[in-house]
């Protein structure tokens, strides 16, 4: 969990009065009107479970976004401020109702605000881009300070996830965080970057995983492309890059931009040989390799380190479909490449 601006505190307690709810993912537009004014939310936790919350300006102004998220005791137990947004990331320490407080940190400006939460329980109710995720595909979105991108992976035991993000625009101001929430409400993994993200997890366990994405610096907007892959399992097949199976012995051309993982499936019999090379073009792409096998586990992975070009080698000790994952090492370039793959 992301926690470097979060300082526990004790904040005075309001007067008692009704809250709204914040639901999971939902984004909700307030306006801090007046002097003094703030706005509270309420959330149910329990404890152990990850909660994360985004609040930002919708129009450039003086106000400075102060977020606070306040425990059942009144412990005001996570703060974060921002010029133009703010972030918390915290993990629930008791069960209860949380409140989610925003306002102007000096007190005295007046602005938009909106506010976003995201914890696992009931229904998602993301409004504008994420949703549920296909394996192989990657969709293109975007990510302000206040907003938070809910994309849903369901999965099965034992299967591989992995989650690749990166800014559309390269070298714009865009930080990329993401955080992966699995079936329990806790955090698994969470990843940071002003370029691109990459976050693995094998061995899922069975149910609902959630991949939050937010503007880790708070305080930008901008595009971002995404993919997943999820295997062993169905592939999407819009894809032209791997909606024909690969042949032996025979190069594919295809190509890799930017927050994008490419997921071809070979039927290979036990104890035969594998090669497989991806190369490289056009562009920046610097390539990498996964080879995951019928039961979901990684069986070797390369990438261009040292070249433009990875390989792998590898005997298969069960007979069944393999997984080939290709995609860029650093999660941020992209550019054309070229798979050859060959059963020996």
């Amino acid at each position: 969990m992301r926690m470097s601006r979060n300082t526990p505190l004790i904040d005075s307690l309001e007067p008692r009065r009704l809250c709204a709810t914040l639901a999971a993912g939902d984004t909700y537009p307030t306006n801090i009107s007046g002097s003094g004014v703030q706005k509270n939310w309420s959330i149910n936790l329990t404890a152990g479970q990850s909660i994360v919350v985004a609040a930002g300006e919708t129009a450039s102004g003086p106000l400075q976004t102060e977020l606070i998220l306040i425990a059942p005791t009144g412990k005001a137990i996570a703060r974060s401020v921002g010029d133009k947004g703010s972030f918390i990331g915290k993990v629930a320490p008791v069960t209860g109702t949380y409140r989610v407080r925003v306002r102007d940190l000096g007190r005295n400006d007046t602005g938009g605000v909106r506010v976003t939460a995201f914890f696992t329980g009931g229904t998602v109710a993301d409004s504008d881009d994420a949703g549920t995720i296909e394996s192989g595909r990657r969709r293109a979105s975007n990510i302000s300070p206040g907003d938070l991108d809910v994309w849903t992976i369901p999965a099965t035991a034992g299967q591989y996830i992995s989650t690749v993000a990166t800014e559309n625009d390269v070298g714009a101001a865009l930080g990329m965080g993401v955080l992966l929430i699995g079936p329990n409400g806790r955090g698994v993994a969470s990843k940071e970057s002003p370029t691109g993200v990459a976050i693995d997890q094998p061995a899922a366990q069975a149910g609902t995983y959630y991949a939050v994405v937010y503007e880790a610096g708070a305080d930008a907007s901008g595009l971002y492309g995404i993919s997943f892959a999820r295997t062993p399992g169905v592939q999407y097949n819009g894809d032209p890059d791997t909606q024909t199976p690969l042949s032996s012995g025979v190069a594919r051309t295809g190509d890799l931009p930017g927050g994008d993982t490419d997921v071809f499936q070979v039927s290979v019999p036990a104890n035969r040989g594998v090669s497989v090379t991806l190369k490289g073009t056009t562009g920046s792409l610097d390539p990498e390799l996964l080879i995951i096998d019928p039961l979901g586990n990684v069986v070797t992975r390369a990438n261009s380190s040292n070249s433009a070009t990875a390989v792998v080698n590898f005997t298969a000790t069960r007979a069944g479909t393999y997984s080939i994952l290709a995609r860029d090492r650093e999660s941020d370039d992209g550019g054309r490449f070229t798979l050859t793959y060959t059963l020996k």
